[in-house]
């Protein structure tokens, strides 16, 4: 028992595998079992815990520490408690073992053993922690009911995750875990709070970016003010072209490229650029008429240039996006006469998805907007919502797209994960 008034801190180690194999299933289980706790006491936080045995050079045997290395660890991280555990598989199933540590003392003052099918690792660990804790002499409460795991290769991908310092590496990971075991809420949660930690990151880089390229605009007007060096000139064009595109402000790019293609005192071989420039921008913008005439006039005035195949490609792309709008719409009149009836007519839902599918993205956005106000159960407002997005992207009214996310980061969380492309490319001034 804990001396009374000692106010406890919890540091949990990598649990080990006895196993004998290489898997990160010990940081897994070691991650979930610090979750589990933090409802109960304060716990020392992963990071702190790894940063010590580093500074300590205990990393080789981080997760089969001595006692004394142990008691050393939890008093640099100011812990009352260590928490220290194994586990082992055999077949279809595994054993936990967990112990409190007190750093104080060293004695050991909770333990836990469990064993039981693979699939229950979940409902396992929380008999483990609740022992843990009760053992200890601390306030418990119920465990919550736990899902089955579909399979415990979800767990390793989590522990995979658990390690990995890559953001972008830890995400497509806890994807993964999910993909896996869709039930598995501690990569969803995790998940979820990485990708709120990297839109915090992206919105910070996006206000830098956003003075970066004011900077980059107006050192580039500055300098067709008053410099007449083609090469100075085409240099400080290209500047701030990487530095709007790279900001996704093609608007922006879109004005002051039309400006400069309307200068004839210009070096011909800038305004050719500029000329390049706004097919890029509205091709970006899902401008299809504009790309389709202002690729026509290029290619007509300037077969030789250098640019020519560059342009011939976003007209080709303007082109296959017109024939998809065609050949759908009438596939899907053929569609609707053949296989709807009038009862399917008048329901928005299940308009909206078959004008999505045949990419009539026009009046699968009115149809999605009178789903979502309807009160019909066929599509839930998250996924009606998810898909309201792509289609107003794919229009090209990137306002109304942010707006949908906006409301789903709110709403329905859980269904932006494959929305991560379109905020990955949706233009931020348009």
């Amino acid at each position: 028992m804990l001396p009374l008034g000692l106010a406890v801190v919890v540091a949990v180690m990598p649990f080990r595998d006895l196993s004998g194999a290489k898997s990160t299933v010990g940081e897994a289980i070691r991650e979930t079992v610090t979750t589990d706790l933090k409802d109960v006491v304060r716990v020392v936080e992963r990071g702190d815990i790894d940063r010590v045995i580093r500074e300590q050079d205990l990393q080789a045997a981080r997760a089969d520490l001595d006692p004394g290395a142990t008691i050393r660890v939890g008093r640099l991280l100011g812990a009352t408690l260590m928490v220290t555990g194994a586990f082992q598989r055999a077949g279809t199933r595994v054993r936990l073992t967990a112990r409190f540590v007190s750093v104080e003392t060293g004695e050991i003052v909770g333990t836990a053993k469990v064993d039981g099918p693979a699939v229950e690792l979940l409902s396992l660990q929380d008999h483990v922690t609740a022992e843990l804790i009760k053992s200890a002499g601390l306030k418990t409460r119920a465990p919550p009911k736990r899902a089955r795991l579909k399979t415990l290769h979800a767990v390793e991908l989590y522990g995979d995750a658990v390690v990995e310092a890559d953001d972008g590496k830890k995400r497509e990971l806890l994807k993964q875990a999910i993909a896996a075991d869709p039930d598995f809420v501690y990569a969803s949660r995790d998940l979820d709070a990485l990708e709120q930690r990297m839109l915090r990151y992206a919105a910070a880089a996006e206000r830098e970016q956003g003075k970066q390229t004011q900077d980059a605009v107006r050192g580039f007007r500055a300098q067709v003010e008053h410099e007449s060096d083609p090469a100075k000139l085409d240099a400080e064009f290209e500047k701030m072209f990487e530095q709007l595109w790279k900001a996704r402000r093609y608007s922006r790019l879109l004005g002051e490229a039309t400006s400069l293609a309307a200068q004839p005192r210009l070096p011909a071989p800038l305004r050719e650029k500029a000329r390049v420039a706004i097919i890029a921008c509205h091709a970006e913008l899902f401008h299809w008429d504009a790309v389709l005439a202002e690729g026509e006039k290029f290619m007509a005035a300037s077969p030789s240039s250098e640019h020519f195949d560059l342009v011939r490609g976003r007209v080709d792309q303007a082109i296959e996006h017109k024939r998809e709008q065609e050949n759908g719409a009438r596939a899907l009149v053929e569609m609707i006469k053949r296989e709807y009836s009038d009862r399917d007519r008048a329901n928005p839902c299940r308009m909206a998805i078959m004008y999505n599918h045949y990419s009539q993205w026009k009046e699968a956005r009115g149809y999605y907007e009178a789903c979502l106000t309807s009160g019909k159960d066929e599509l839930s407002p998250g996924l009606v919502m998810h898909d309201l997005a792509w289609v107003t992207y794919y229009l090209g009214d990137f306002r109304a797209t942010a707006g949908w996310l906006g409301r789903i980061h709110k709403e329905h969380p859980q269904s932006l994960r494959d929305l991560r492309e379109v905020e990955a490319h949706l233009p931020v001034d348009d």
